[in-house]
């Protein structure tokens, strides 16, 4: 039951991992230890388009409209970042190591613009058309 798309992440200590189910149209985004044991889950919608580890023990799922943080361990809902245009992303997007930085695409399906998102700053600039 698995997303194939979003693939499975993990934790900088491998012991936890963060993955989605696709099912009727939604995401539903899910933390648990690396054993598949203490499931957890996080939330569940049609935007879901990354999510990922950060520091300090918190994993960042972006929707289009805005940004949710949660503790890694517990899921407790966290910080909640508004963004100030809703984002236009075509598909599944990452954030890098420090999770300062959110990349994702728009465009398609043969005409792709890859963007570099500030997180901090929440300017996002196209890298790559």
């Amino acid at each position: 039951g698995l997303s194939q798309y979003d693939g499975i992440v993990f934790s900088d200590d491998g012991n936890r991992v963060a993955y989605s189910r696709h099912d009727a149209g939604q995401d539903t985004v899910f933390i648990a230890d690396s054993d598949g044991q203490n499931e957890v889950k996080l939330i569940q919608s049609t935007e879901v388009k990354g999510f990922g580890f950060l520091p300090e023990s918190r994993l960042g799922v972006v929707t289009k409209k805005e940004m949710i943080t949660y503790d890694a361990k517990t899921g407790t809902k966290g910080d909640v970042v508004t963004w100030k245009e809703p984002l236009n992303l075509r598909s599944f997007g990452g954030f890098s190591p420090d999770g300062s930085v959110f990349i994702f695409d728009d465009g398609g399906p043969y005409h792709l613009s890859l963007h570099h998102m500030d997180m901090k700053t929440q300017k996002a600039t196209t890298v790559k058309k």
